[in-house]
């Protein structure tokens, strides 16, 4: 129990800087506020989403397998990001 307490703790301290960094990377590029919008409402609905989400693919798979395949999901995100960088095709 400790040693997931301190994993929490540790994802916790490294995942949360990223919600101000993204916010204000995407108010950087748009004043408008558009991208702030569009950023703070996906993320927030992915706060909401995935613990159903979770529940219901554990009831599925198994809590393992769900958390995973929950994990599985932010890959083409990431996919997207390498692409245009252009980190794919150097």
């Amino acid at each position: 129990m400790p040693a997931s307490m301190v994993g929490f703790a540790v994802a916790g301290l490294a995942l949360g800087p990223l919600v101000p960094a993204l916010l204000s990377r995407a108010a950087a590029d748009d004043p408008s506020g558009t991208l702030v919008w569009g950023v703070s409402t996906i993320s927030y609905a992915g706060f909401v989403i995935s613990p159903l989400l979770v529940a219901a693919l554990s009831g599925w798979l198994g809590l393992p397998a769900a958390l995973a395949l929950l994990g599985l999901l932010g890959l083409p995100l990431v996919a997207r990001f390498a692409v245009s960088r252009g980190g794919l095709t150097d």
